[in-house]
């Protein structure tokens, strides 16, 4: 069973439509569908963020879940804190509402 993290003043499980990105100092609105995690979104509209294992493992793609709902099966690398500070794994985060606001930098 998966995780949940965040809040949305929108209806959860909308079909997602977007997701902006802060990654090196820069903002970056890009699209996300449905099922797709928020680290494939991005790595498909030519962003470059980071990531090692791609499963949950290794925290490498560790970034702040700043607005919006998602949901992961695989977290082992996260801890208590990371929960805390709405940190998430976008290797594994799957939009839950229509748009969100993720930010790298914060981590």
């Amino acid at each position: 069973m998966g995780v949940k993290i965040g809040t949305s003043d929108s209806i959860e499980n909308e079909t997602p439509e977007s997701v902006t990105i802060r990654i090196n100092g820069k903002e970056h609105k890009v699209p996300c569908v449905e099922g797709q995690t928020i680290f494939n979104a991005a790595m498909r509209s030519k962003l470059e963020p980071p990531a090692s294992c791609v499963g949950g493992v290794c925290g490498t793609c560790m970034a702040r879940l700043v607005e919006g709902r998602i949901e992961m099966e695989n977290f082992d690398a996260m801890h208590e804190d990371d929960f805390k500070n709405k940190n998430i794994l976008t290797c594994q985060a799957v939009l839950l509402t229509k748009t969100a606001v993720i930010d790298y930098d914060a981590c």
